[in-house]
């Protein structure tokens, strides 16, 4: 009868062993020791090792023979657990003098494993018009020499990190994206990332760079004015040329579109045209609408195929303007006035762009308003200050006012307001256009200009210190002024406007 045996499952190497974890495909080192169990001969046979929780055979090894009554039967194994957990065992064969036996089951845990993914592209450079074919290897972190590892899942493949190029399935470690159209004219970042999968961890390759491959050239960028007046019409240029002459063959003028900016703010595009005289291109803009100050122009041209992306040179336009704004002594909403009394504001006036001539100032009161606005001075050279004096009239009120005849105070206002845009108006004009009016030879034109400015002049201009009684008085509630600050810019006459809201409080309130 065969003699009994112990059968134990060693723990040999710090790979495998009770409760420890390994990768898949991993190379595992299972073995087991025989020990006889009545002092005789070292046992004899083989083990076969067993993943119970699967019902699946794992290896089978010889025993090697060990002094005194233990035998030891070892095994290296790869890929032989699949992940999850695992419940191995070693069974006894059994020879002619031990019966058969079998060890306590060990459990080893199989995570998933890590993987490389590398990418490549084919052709390795930039081209123009030559599409590229991306290719990601996928293989494990740690792999054993003579195994073949299993991978499936896909691979997505990015520029840049951020833009999707395509999704390729794994085949034989292998994803392959052809036909991918990248410009050579910028440079790309090209990463894969392995989606992983029941088995194998996700990875991402490290970047692969692919150069712009174009031709390097220039941007000049100029104006037909260094200057101008708002509106007026600036004709921007930009010649962008190769730096080298081009090869035969070769694209010879740059292509494509050229982006004007004032600052940050896009001013608008223009195509590229060849120089028919040269290998250069030219792109040309006019515009009307840049705001007065110093502009700060520059051109941005993406390049084509063929020519890299260049910036042009920064070319500073002073666009001469002026502008009027409260002064922060103004009260921030109404200005409060109690009937019969007085109240005053004052604007900023600053010029623009280099601008600094004069600058006539006005203030317009609405005709149902019956109040006046005296501007003081009423012509500024800029930076200056503009003040305003409104006088209210309570009903009945005798007072010194400026009128024109036996006008009543609500009338002449008006008149003066229309009266100094007038003679603003003439002021204004070039003098060119002035003396042609005041020469030409039609007498009848002349007597018309001439009665026009006297009317005018009696309205407004020629006005004298009179007391009368106001029967009305101002109404009270909230009335709008309108202060224009006029000058020529460049021989045209240029007006901004601003408001001025009054609130005309019943006597006895506190303003």
């Amino acid at each position: 009868m065969a003699q009994t045996t112990g059968t134990g499952l060693a723990n040999v190497t710090n790979t495998t062993g009770p409760g420890q974890t390994i990768n898949p495909f991993g190379s595992i080192v299972l073995s087991a020791s025989i020990v006889s169990g009545d002092g005789g001969p070292a046992p004899t046979g083989t083990v076969m090792f067993e993943d119970i929780t699967f019902d699946q055979s794992v290896a089978t090894a010889s025993l090697e023979v060990g002094t005194g009554e233990t035998s030891t039967a070892t095994i290296t194994v790869t890929g032989a657990l699949s992940k999850g957990s695992h419940q191995v065992v070693a069974n006894y064969s059994g020879d002619a003098n031990y019966a058969p036996a079998n060890s306590q089951a060990v459990t080893v845990t199989v995570n998933k494993g890590a993987t490389v993914t590398t990418v490549t592209a084919t052709p390795p450079a930039l081209a123009p018009s030559a599409p590229e074919t991306l290719t990601a290897t996928i293989a494990p972190s740690m792999a054993a020499s003579g195994t073949m590892y299993t991978f499936t899942g896909t691979v997505n493949f990015y520029d840049n990190g951020t833009t999707l190029l395509g999704t390729a399935a794994v085949a034989s470690s292998l994803a392959t994206l052809s036909g991918v159209p990248l410009a050579n004219n910028v440079s790309h970042s090209i990463t894969a990332l392995y989606s992983g999968d029941v088995n194998w961890l996700t990875s991402i390759s490290t970047p692969l760079a692919l150069a712009a491959t174009t031709l390097p050239d220039s941007v000049v960028l100029t104006s037909n004015a260094a200057a101008a007046a708002p509106g007026q019409a600036l004709v921007l240029t930009v010649t962008v040329t190769p730096a080298s002459t081009p090869a035969l063959g070769a694209e010879q003028n740059p292509t494509g579109n050229v982006v004007f900016y004032d600052g940050t703010v896009i001013i608008g595009n223009a195509p590229l045209v060849a120089d028919p005289l040269d290998d250069g291109s030219v792109a040309t803009l006019t515009t009307e609408t840049l705001p007065g100050g110093q502009d700060v122009i520059y051109a941005s041209y993406p390049g084509d195929l063929y020519y890299d992306a260049e910036l042009s040179n920064l070319l500073t336009l002073a666009v001469e303007d002026f502008t009027i704004a409260p002064a922060a002594t103004n009260p921030p909403t109404n200005l409060n006035i109690v009937q019969g009394s007085s109240g005053s504001a004052a604007f900023v006036i600053a010029g623009l762009g280099g601008f600094n001539n004069a600058i006539q100032v006005v203030c317009a009161v609405p005709s149902q308003d019956q109040m006046t606005c005296s501007t003081s001075p009423q012509q500024i050279t800029p930076p200056g200050t503009a003040g305003f004096v409104i006088q209210t009239f309570s009903p009945g009120q005798q007072g010194t006012t400026e009128t024109a005849g036996n006008r009543k105070p609500p009338v002449w206002p008006r008149a003066a307001g229309g009266t100094a845009l007038a003679v603003l108006g003439c002021l204004l004009m070039p003098f060119g256009r002035r003396a042609r009016i005041l020469t030409r030879r039609s007498t009848p034109r002349i007597m018309i200009f001439l009665l026009l400015l006297a009317g005018l002049g009696g309205a407004g201009i020629g006005c004298s210190s009179v007391t009368g009684v106001n029967s009305t008085g101002t109404p009270l509630g909230v009335a709008t002024l309108k202060i224009t600050a006029s000058a020529n810019v460049d021989n045209a006459v240029v007006s901004h406007s601003v408001y001025l809201t009054v609130n005309v409080l019943a006597p006895g309130a506190t303003p």
